[in-house]
């Protein structure tokens, strides 16, 4: 039985006394609180390693699902109005989805460990979280869309002018569809993390998974979603239009009361107060890939079909290892600030990350090896899609397969060991990793995946450019932003 099983069917029954912040101190949660229900030996014992697996696969194949259809969707979308007319958008889209993963994969990893900790068993409890907890994404969502918007339009001002008609339109529909997409998903993770107790499931082994996942196409959905919309109501970029300023206006200023009611739970001032950082820092290391990925789409045909599932699968694997981490130094009597292995060096030590005995080392050996046929199965399962609806100018081939594979092992590896480190790194200087490590590692996964699949496309365009540009007597055309499209036919909307 799990882990999670054993704390929610123990005799002990947990008061509904939330977890209390120090307002004075950014200690939010790992502070140990007088009510909170301690775990006996018996409850926190250590969970098997094929209950990790078995646990973690299945979110990690929904997620994998997702992740393609992601894919499909970006690569299926460049020629759509928002995409093609506003040039800002492909640098703002990495950003914009890693940070919608990045504040509900920090929702579901809190509601996790208060599952663990028995604060949402009661009905009570459980609704009152849930309410508070939406309001503060909620809150998170609008702002940070709105920080994500205006770093995406400085990088682009870099080398190009300045549309202030085209940065409204963007940042009303960044703005707009962080708020939609994040309602939909805290429904679904608060499902998920209300019945995982029940059926012996570890909360830890899915919620984030799939929040990394399956948020990723309802975020992109919404986004162009909304974004095609705007631009046809607004008949294109070219003006100023009043739905655009109506929406973004509104939403502004609907944050204070938003704000308000996230702050009538304790343990969210200590979000609103010390929370914004890390995803704020998150959201400029992304808007860096999506830079990475606009050079890429220039010079490298079909390379955006592959953005999601190299940066989505890699933050999966990663935001379970950060959860459970964190999870574990919660339930663990140390005090915030006081490392188990003594200092911060230990995690430093590749070989103690990888290869000692250690819970988090073994769990991140079985979350590497997992990786790779998964890897395998979704990139020719996404090749062979791409290939039939002749959506870009690629086929299977084994070169491409296997070197593709290889980049993400290198990329899972080089993640893995930053997130062991980074999760001790911020609990020795009092940082609650609950809501600080998640943002870094998938904003640095973004990035560094994005880097690796352009060193790929360009690596194989040197040495076999059949493996990457299959059918040369094709013919591809530039967009308004003078990226290379596959010129199939006129998918314009």
């Amino acid at each position: 039985m799990s882990a999670s099983s054993t704390s929610s069917e123990s005799g002990r029954k947990p008061t509904t006394t939330l977890p209390i912040d120090d307002e004075d101190s950014h200690e939010e949660s790992g502070r140990s609180e007088a009510k909170a229900p301690e775990k006996t030996p018996s409850e926190a014992k250590e969970e098997k390693m094929s209950h990790i697996f078995l646990q973690s696969l299945p979110p990690l194949l929904i997620g994998g699902c997702g992740l393609i259809a992601s894919g499909i969707f970006l690569s299926s979308s460049m020629k759509w109005s928002i995409m093609s007319h506003v040039c800002e958008v492909l640098i703002l889209i990495p950003a914009f989805i890693g940070m919608k993963g990045n504040i509900e994969m920090s929702f579901s990893s809190r509601l996790s460990t208060m599952s663990h900790l028995g604060y949402i068993d009661e009905n009570k409890a459980m609704w009152r979280i849930f309410l508070t907890n939406t309001a503060l994404v909620q809150a998170q969502s609008i702002l940070l869309s709105l920080f994500a918007s205006v770093v995406a339009i400085a990088i682009h001002c870099f080398k190009n002018s300045f549309n202030i008609q085209r940065s409204i339109l963007m940042t009303s529909t960044a703005v707009t569809a962080g708020s939609v997409s994040s309602l939909v998903m805290i429904v679904l993770m608060v499902l998920v993390i209300y019945a995982c107790p029940k059926l012996g499931i570890n909360p830890d082994n899915v919620a984030a998974p799939i929040a990394a996942s399956i948020g990723d196409i309802v975020a992109l959905a919404s986004f162009i979603g909304i974004g095609t919309v705007l631009f046809n109501v607004c008949e294109g970029s070219d003006r100023l239009c009043p739905w655009s300023l109506f929406l973004l206006i509104a939403l502004l200023l609907l944050t204070p009361v938003l704000i308000y009611l996230a702050s009538r739970e304790k343990k969210n001032r200590g979000v609103l107060k010390w929370g914004w950082w890390a995803p704020s820092v998150a959201v400029i290391i992304s808007s860096f890939g999506g830079y990475a990925l606009e050079f890429g789409m220039k010079n490298f045909d079909a390379m955006e079909s592959f953005v999601p599932l190299i940066a989505g699968l890699g933050g999966n694997r990663c935001a379970v290892q950060a959860s459970r981490i964190s999870t574990s130094l919660h339930r663990s009597k140390i005090p915030i600030g006081v490392l188990p292995l003594g200092n911060l060096w230990a995690y430093l030590n590749p070989i103690r990350a990888f290869f000692s005995k250690d819970v988090d080392s073994r769990t991140a050996q079985i979350l590497i090896v997992s990786s790779i046929p998964v890897q395998f199965f979704f990139v020719s399962m996404l090749v062979l899609v791409v290939q039939w609806a002749e959506i870009d100018a690629i086929s299977w081939n084994f070169t491409f397969i296997g070197s593709y594979t290889l980049t993400t092992l290198v990329q899972v590896v080089i993640l893995m060991y930053f997130t062991q480190f980074l999760v001790h790194a911020l609990w020795r200087f009092r940082a609650d990793p609950d809501h600080s490590s998640i943002p870094l590692i998938t904003a640095i996964g973004d990035l560094l995946g994005i880097v690796l699949l352009l060193a790929l496309f360009a690596t194989l365009m040197q040495l076999n450019s059949e493996s990457v540009w299959f059918k040369p007597d094709r013919q591809f055309s530039g967009d308004h932003c003078g990226r290379r499209t596959y010129a199939k036919e006129d998918q314009t909307r």
